[in-house]
């Protein structure tokens, strides 16, 4: 897990994002942050996977992923896709980090 200081709040959920980045397996919501260090928060539904045992090891995955990327001083809120769950780690993380390439890139 990451450190508490590093997840996104609820109040964030509910605000209009300065980017939306998608691909095949994951959306990404990017907002604004003035505290100097990423936030980030994953969301995985039922839909995507029925077993909480297994949205819990996704979510933990994307967190793990997400906690090894440079500072770019965003709120970074990421949804898991219904074909996520057929998908490779490896290849998950792969997406992933192109997924926070681009975030990076775009919110600098």
């Amino acid at each position: 897990m990451i450190p508490r200081e590093s997840r996104v709040p609820r109040s964030v959920f509910s605000k209009a994002p300065q980017k939306k980045i998608s691909s095949s397996h994951f959306a990404v919501k990017v907002f604004e942050n003035n505290l100097g260090r990423n936030r980030f928060a994953a969301v995985i539904g039922s839909k995507v996977e029925k077993l909480s045992t297994r949205r819990n090891f996704w979510k933990r995955f994307i967190l793990n992923v997400a906690a090894a990327q440079p500072n770019f001083s965003k709120d970074v809120i990421i949804f898991g896709k219904r074909g996520l769950v057929s998908l490779s780690a490896r290849s998950a993380k792969e997406e992933l980090e192109e997924i926070f390439k681009k975030a990076a890139e775009e919110t600098k």
